[in-house]
């Protein structure tokens, strides 16, 4: 009986230190800073496969912005969130985008949610089924970004449980400073219509770039969540 009580205590070990890990929690009033104008706190971050000099935080036209250059290979940043979508439905950032090739520019925002799905399962059941993944649980993912043209099909695009939004688009939009204001709960029920959204949780928000395209570089900062 004691070696079995051991064997278990084993297998729960991930689990515990899974929800042991550090959040960003939201406030009373629905307000979450996932990146603030100052620096931040990498603690309740996952950074994937991302090269020290290709990100961090330095000065850029008064403001202090988290920096990121695209290379041979993609990388990601996300924080970890706590935030009901209901209570929390708009992000809101600050990015100054350079000049790019292809089609789209490397430099996206993601954003993860978990429970609206009819197929989602409890917290501790989608711990088990990610253990080793590189995201926090979630059953849907929006990705944000500039386009260099506006697509032909419209400004948000389906794919099962992964939604792309083109915010904006064209060079007029770029070297400068810009903010952004999305709605979460729109853009979810465009792409999800059939979810519950009052069960809704933004489980994770963060940064990917894309590799293979010629070097370039972006700058995001005051990203957060707000009512």
């Amino acid at each position: 009986m004691k070696s079995r009580f051991s064997f278990l205590l084993l297998l729960a070990l991930p689990l515990l230190a899974a929800c042991a890990q550090p959040r960003a929690v939201s406030g009373p009033e629905g307000q979450l800073s996932v990146l603030g104008p100052i620096g931040t706190d990498w603690d309740s971050w996952i950074i994937n496969d991302a090269p020290t000099n290709q990100f961090g935080i330095e000065p850029m036209f008064g403001k202090n912005a988290l920096f990121l250059i695209n290379g041979e290979d993609g990388y990601s940043l996300v924080r970890r969130t706590k935030a009901t979508l209901l209570s929390s439905p708009y992000l809101s950032w600050e990015w100054y985008l350079r000049p790019f090739l292809g089609d789209s520019h490397p430099l996206r925002i993601l954003v993860g949610f978990h429970g609206g799905a009819r197929e989602s399962g409890s917290w501790g059941s989608e711990l088990f089924s990610n253990l080793g993944a590189s995201f926090p649980p979630h059953d849907r993912l929006l990705s944000i970004g500039w386009a260099f043209t506006e697509p032909p099909r419209g400004r948000i695009i389906v794919k099962k449980s992964h939604a792309a939004y083109i915010v904006g688009s064209g060079s007029a939009g770029l070297n400068k400073w810009r903010k952004e204001t999305v709605d979460l709960g729109s853009l979810y029920a465009q792409a999800w219509p059939g979810d519950d959204q009052t069960r809704i949780e933004v489980t994770f928000i963060g940064l990917a770039i894309e590799g293979s395209q010629p070097a370039t570089r972006g700058h995001i900062a005051s990203l957060r969540l707000t009512r």
